[in-house]
Order: C-alpha cells, then structure tokens, then sequence
C-alpha cells in the first residue's frame, strides 16, 4: 500500500473509516501533517473527524485484521479535507 500524501511504499499507518477503504499514510508524513491533531480534531478545519490515524501491528505490512490496527489519533482528518491531505506533496 502506498502513502496517500506521498505515493512512497512501505506504509505503517492507516487513515480508517468505516464507510470507506482505509488509506496508507507513511511515517514520515505522519510526522509532518497528523503529529499535531488532536482526538476527534481534523487538522484542517478543527471540526470532528471522519478518519482516524490507526497503526499497524501486523507481522506483514498491510495484511492487518481489525485486531492489529492500534488507534494513534481519532477523528484525525473530516471526509470534506481527506483530498487536502492527498495534495500536501503535490
């Protein structure tokens, strides 16, 4: 799964939501555009999130089971601002 802001491989984090498939986010644009949301916070607009920024535990990259995924931060990013997050390296 490739990174949604920069399109590298080799992602450890999940944006997730139920209502759509979750989206790869790389550690270093963790760093760079998530690491100061606030719970149920989206970075952009600070109104409540629709996706949360989960962590994959899974021994295999990207094979995770709900049970592998831990929740970093709920709510860090609203559907309306996702597309933002996809422009960030653009």
């Amino acid at each position: 799964m490739d990174c949604v802001v920069c399109n590298r491989t080799g992602t450890a984090y999940r944006l997730v939501d139920e209502r759509a498939a979750a989206l790869g986010v790389c550690e270093q644009c963790v760093a760079e555009h998530l690491a100061s949301a606030a719970d149920d916070a989206c970075v952009y607009c600070a109104t409540a999130g629709g996706y949360d920024l989960v962590e994959d535990t899974s021994a295999v990259v990207a094979s995770e089971s709900q049970a592998e995924r831990v929740v970093v931060t709920s709510g860090v990013v609203c559907h309306d601002h996702v597309g933002n997050l996809r422009r960030e390296n653009a």
